[in-house]
């Protein structure tokens, strides 16, 4: 919850708007800059306006209903139309919204929407496609899954193979199968480092003192879709700057990953398609 609380804290843009006006200049004034008066207006307002911003973070959109409570530790959701096809008369089908009751179905935004977001308020666009998206979200959903059950460390020789009581082996040879794909999966991405980052000039990476960190691969895969971490979060904790090209260059060094994470592509094949009457050898004489 701490850290969900300093989420929601932010820059102290809302906690400073939330004092009167009078006090926010005094808070200017006595801290000399906007950005301290931000800092430290939360500690500054009354305990249940902060209790009303915290709230108001945990806020349900209309839209989906008002069966979810209010959960300020959900953090960011996101709204979206499920669609499925529906008949039309007796032969026809269109597509229409299928929630219940006609509502929205809301979920919780993972790093890619936040950065979705983020672009969109600077107009512009996450440099990922929506292939690599997918095929993260695969990954990191078969990663959870693998952590949450008990077969972490196990192989067929500890299990024993299949079981002829009952149906408990297939339990462990599906895990250890989703086991084997996540490894394979890994493997994919690969342990080195990220090459694009590497090559981003000292003079670029930030001016801070602290030793910075090489960033690998399988770091930036897993930061961003495992953990839940922007591209700029991610940075941000290995001792990175935040410049544009070394933003640019940990997004492409992600993106170069997610394609070797789908695997190859297949080459089309070459096909020939005849149409109407085929030439065929030896030709066969006509009687006459």
């Amino acid at each position: 919850m701490k850290d969900r609380l300093a989420e929601i804290i932010g820059d102290g843009r809302a906690a400073l708007e939330a004092l009167p006006k009078a006090e926010q200049q005094a808070l200017v004034d006595e801290m000399g800059s906007i950005a301290r008066a931000r800092r430290a207006a939360w500690g500054r307002l009354p305990e249940a306006e902060r209790m009303r911003l915290v709230r108001a973070s945990g806020a349900v959109p209309v839209s989906t209903g008002d069966a979810a409570p209010e959960a300020p530790a959900r953090g960011a959701v996101r709204v979206v139309t499920m669609q499925g096809m529906c008949p039309t008369g007796e032969t026809g089908f269109e597509l229409q919204p299928i929630g219940y009751r006609g509502r929205q179905t809301m979920r919780r935004a993972d790093a890619v929407d936040v950065m979705a977001h983020q672009a969109a308020q600077k107009k512009t666009k996450v440099a990922l496609t929506p292939a690599q998206v997918e095929m993260g979200r695969h990954y990191a959903a078969l990663f959870e899954r693998c952590e949450a059950s008990d077969m972490r460390g196990s192989s067929m020789q500890m299990t024993g193979g299949r079981s002829a009581g009952g149906r408990g082996g297939d339990v462990n040879e599906a895990r250890l199968e989703e086991r084997r794909r996540l490894v394979a999966l890994q493997r994919r991405i690969g342990d080195g480092v990220a090459m694009p980052i590497r090559r981003v000039r000292p003079s670029k990476r930030g001016a801070d003192a602290r030793p910075r960190r090489a960033i690998s691969d399988r770091q930036l895969v897993d930061g961003v879709f495992v953990e839940g971490l922007t591209v700029s979060g991610l940075l941000k904790k290995h001792n990175w700057g935040l410049g544009g090209a070394t933003v640019q260059a940990a997004t492409a060094a992600l993106a170069a990953a997610l394609d070797r994470l789908s695997g190859p592509t297949p080459r089309p094949r070459m096909e020939a398609a005849f149409y109407g009457t085929r030439a065929s050898w030896p030709v066969e004489e006509e009687e006459a």
